[in-house]
């Protein structure tokens, strides 16, 4: 456990690494945006989309968008 937080990891960590897009995207996520809706809000393509919800997934350490949007809402990165 850390003394900072008292969880067995220092969950903030990882939100840090997080880039601006890769955030935007879990935002979208988090307001129930498929990836083609958020690539159409953003001008982005829905691959390029996918790629950034992946790499947030991969740097939270989780397998999917909803428990990264969830770790993303309870550390208070964004509110829906």
């Amino acid at each position: 456990m850390t003394e900072a937080t008292g969880h067995p990891y220092d969950a903030m960590q990882p939100l840090l690494c997080l880039s601006p897009r890769e955030k935007e995207v879990l935002l979208w996520a988090g307001r129930g945006k498929s990836a083609w809706e958020t690539a159409q809000l953003l001008g982005l393509s829905e691959a390029t989309v996918k790629s950034y919800m992946r790499n947030a997934c991969g740097r939270l350490g989780v397998k999917n968008k909803t428990h990264a949007v969830a770790i993303c809402l309870t550390h208070g990165l964004f509110r829906i």
